[in-house]
Order: C-alpha cells, then sequence, then structure tokens
C-alpha cells in the first residue's frame, strides 16, 4: 500500500514495500526512456535528419510496454483508495487532452493560435494537456478525499 503525499503530486517512496518499490522503479525508468526516444524522434523527424526513425520508434513502443507491465504489478498490489486516486486522475487528464485539444485545435484551425505563437497546434501540446489535467485531478482528489 502506498502513501500518496504533497496535495497528490508524490507517492511516499519509503511506504512502499520491496516487490512495489522495484516494480514502481522499473516502470519509471522504462517510461523515461520511452518518453525519451519518442521526444528524439519526434524532434528529429520535425527538422528532416535522416534517423533511423522507425528502429527508435519500435525501441520506445518496446520500452512503453514494459513500463506499463510494471506499472500493472505494481498498480495490482495496491488499495482500493489508490486505485480510484489513479482512475480518477488519469479520467481527469484524459477529459482535458480531449477538451482543451479540440478547443485548441478549433483555435488552430480559424487562425487565432498561429496569429499568437506562430506554430500549429500539434499532438504533443495534447499530451502537455493530459499531464496539467492529471495534476488537477490528483490535486482535487487529494483535497476532497484524502486530506
Amino acid at each position: 500500500m502506498t502513501k500518496i503525499t504533497h496535495n497528490g503530486l508524490w507517492l511516499d517512496f519509503s511506504s512502499m514495500n520491496k516487490g512495489d518499490k522495484k516494480n514502481y522503479t522499473l516502470s519509471s525508468i522504462f517510461f523515461f526512456i520511452a518518453g525519451g526516444i519518442a521526444g528524439f524522434v519526434t524532434m528529429a523527424n520535425s527538422y528532416g535528419d535522416p534517423i533511423p526513425a522507425t528502429e527508435m520508434t519500435i525501441a520506445g513502443i518496446i520500452c512503453l510496454l514494459i513500463g506499463i507491465f510494471f506499472w500493472l504489478k505494481f498498480y495490482g498490489t495496491q488499495d482500493e483508495m489508490f486505485k480510484k486516486f489513479h482512475d480518477f486522475a488519469v479520467t481527469t487528464g484524459a477529459y482535458c487532452f480531449i477538451v482543451l485539444g479540440i478547443i485548441f485545435h478549433s483555435l488552430s484551425l480559424a487562425g487565432v493560435i498561429a496569429e499568437v505563437v506562430h506554430q500549429d497546434v500539434c499532438f504533443p501540446l495534447n499530451l502537455l494537456f493530459f499531464v496539467i489535467g492529471t495534476g488537477v485531478g490528483q490535486v482535487y482528489f487529494y483535497k476532497k478525499h484524502l486530506s
């Protein structure tokens, strides 16, 4: 069972048992590697660099799947409150991903965004909306149910 701290934005690593620590650490490492590969491939492809994007993408997907495997092992050993916390945060992130993504994409099609920042709305911006929504969901759930 993992303790949630810092207004829902942090997990207390010392409250985890040995197996949970191992699964959480391995999932974090593989997610970090997959994110680094995704960022590298996205940046290199946007500048037209001739990198082995297919091989890098496959390696990133493999790291992502390994990270998901270890996260599900970690998630499966947690109590119901942690699972509700996790599910609420991810649902809030997905909601922000969709709603803010639609709003910003509509503004981009209308030409409003390009006048301000001189760039189109892209998929990584929607991922930023997901991260922001997840953080908002974590803080909201923590303040409503855990504090």
